[in-house]
């Protein structure tokens, strides 16, 4: 009898694949999802996609397969309210302390958002890649300023959608952070509510 075992029982290989599949899985998952609920928003937004990977890197293994091809459709923006908008900078000069949370995960999350000269940071969106400042649009309706912006990563795939509501000095927010990469499409749906504070030094 000529070969390794596990050359003669191609059973045995599956077995071993499958368990050490199962193991990635194990040890990603644990080692991460603990902490989701206290992590800021720039670790929030990577916990998908290490999970992702484990999925990705089990499936590989437990099928042997040389080559990885991925492909997920598409996940819309979030979707913003049909008004007329324009850029009337209307919020220049205020900032707000926001406080929210992940709709999927329930992690929790916070920063400070501003607008100056038409644009419109978002300080944690900011720490976690340079997207700058980004044009904000707004409509005022029944003594509610409604507005929205969309930010573009430029050194990664990451759009960030913002709409909110500013009434009686409390805004509410609506955001989906989406990045879209060949193998994987992945979004993060979150909600927050603000206070405006003194307006803070941003970035740029």
């Amino acid at each position: 009898m000529t070969g390794t075992a596990s050359q003669q029982h191609p059973q045995i290989n599956k077995t071993r694949t499958d368990t050490l599949a199962k193991e990635l899985v194990r040890i990603a998952f644990s080692s991460i999802v603990d902490r989701s609920q206290t992590l800021p928003l720039r670790v929030v937004v990577f916990l998908p996609q290490l999970l992702q990977i484990a999925a990705i890197t089990a499936a590989t293994i437990g099928t042997g397969a040389a080559t990885l091809s991925v492909m997920s459709e598409d996940i819309p923006d979030l979707n913003v309210p049909q008004m007329d908008w324009s850029a009337t900078g209307a919020l220049d000069g205020q900032s707000f302390a926001i406080n929210g949370v992940d709709l999927e995960t329930g992690a929790t999350l916070d920063g400070t958002i501003a607008f100056r000269d038409g644009g419109f940071q978002s300080s944690d969106c900011e720490a976690y890649c340079p997207f700058g400042w980004s044009d904000y649009r707004t409509h005022e309706a029944d003594g509610v300023v409604h507005f929205t912006a969309t930010a573009l990563c430029p050194e990664a795939p990451h759009t960030v959608v913002w709409y909110g509501t500013l009434a009686d000095g409390e805004l509410t927010l609506d955001i989906s952070w989406t990045t879209r990469r060949w193998y994987w499409t992945n979004q993060i749906r979150m909600q927050a509510t603000g206070d405006a504070v003194e307006a803070v030094a941003a970035s740029g």
